[in-house]
């Protein structure tokens, strides 16, 4: 059967090459009739908003759980709420978020394959699978390579506590400077419970030479993290850019996790910079205070900056029992 030409001319005055079809009276899809292409639009308009109305950012019931966990924030400092059961609540609000990201996750592949769909039946014709298969693999690499730009920049890193043997970039999170590059946070991930962990060695009569060097290193790690905060608020550090075209990120590539927020999001730039700095003080008089002791009492040993193992936190209540034992 002969191809039936497109009765429509082009904008050259050459008739159209296309292939008419009879339920456009002839024309082809791009030469029929307006009432024609705007079933089209109208169709797949439809369908798209459907899906935007569906796909929230923040379901209501959200709202209550994060109200409950500032709640939860205070109550632990007051002794009210035990740490473990507070970070119980944070697991079930992880949970929770991870599931809300899986559902708008396979809310947008409904929408796109809706409005092929009804793009294909309009066009007769049905969808080119394999240059869909390559335009989604270009775009999967194209997200992999954004996000390992801001692995080399050190603004995310491997979410190693729960890939659980996957690959080390099947799921990136922002570090605390990657989400104030953000504009996610304006403080860092420390609190007065940090500080308190930290000062506790110092109270005692006798300090433990692994207490001293683990506090050491957690004290140089907080300056360098509370420094840069300062410097970022103070300088106006600009979002990360694009590696390929250049423009500014306004939010994280896919694949990569904003992580737990340690800060309130109504706080202001000069507030947190008020806080920021002193603490920053606070871990500098700590710092000297720790190296005055070393030096004293375990005489001009070059203190080891290495790293440690986490047994910083785990011997506190064993070596409670060793310092009494040296005070009797």
């Amino acid at each position: 059967m002969p191809k039936l030409l497109c009765k429509g001319v082009k904008k050259d005055g050459t008739p159209c090459q296309g292939q008419g079809l009879e339920k456009y009276g002839g024309f082809c899809i791009g030469h029929a009739p307006k009432e024609i292409t705007d079933e089209w639009r109208t169709r797949g308009g439809k369908n798209s908003s459907n899906a935007a109305r569906s796909h929230k950012p923040m379901p209501e019931p959200f709202e209550g759980i994060f109200q409950e966990l500032r709640q939860g924030i205070s109550e632990v400092r007051e002794g009210k709420l035990s740490p473990s059961q507070f970070n119980a609540m944070c697991n079930g609000a992880r949970a929770m978020a991870q599931l809300l990201h899986l559902s708008n996750q396979e809310i947008d592949l409904l929408r796109k394959r809706e409005i092929e769909t009804a793009a294909s039946e309009l066009a007769g014709a049905p969808g080119d699978l394999a240059i869909l298969k390559a335009a989604a693999h270009s775009a999967a690499e194209y997200e992999r390579y954004t996000a390992e730009s801001l692995i080399d920049q050190g603004l995310a890193v491997p979410d190693t506590e729960n890939n659980h043997g996957s690959t080390p970039l099947s799921r990136l999170v922002l570090t605390d400077a990657g989400r104030r590059r953000f504009g996610l946070q304006k403080l860092t991930r420390f609190t007065e419970d940090d500080f308190d962990l930290v000062k506790a060695p110092l109270e005692r009569p006798v300090l433990q030479y692994h207490h001293a060097i683990a506090a050491l290193k957690t004290l140089s790690e907080m300056k360098t993290a509370l420094r840069e905060a300062i410097a970022d608020h103070t300088n106006g550090a600009p979002p990360p850019r694009d590696p390929l075209t250049g423009q500014l990120l306004s939010a994280p590539p896919a694949g990569v996790e904003s992580g737990i927020v340690y800060t309130d999001g109504d706080i202001t730039t000069e507030a947190a910079l008020k806080i920021l700095k002193e603490q920053l003080q606070q871990a500098e008089m700590l710092y000297r205070l720790y190296r005055y002791r070393y030096e004293r009492e375990f005489g001009d040993l070059s203190i080891p900056m290495k790293p440690i193992n986490d047994e910083y936190k785990d011997n506190e209540a064993n070596d409670g029992d060793k310092d009494g034992e040296e005070e009797d």
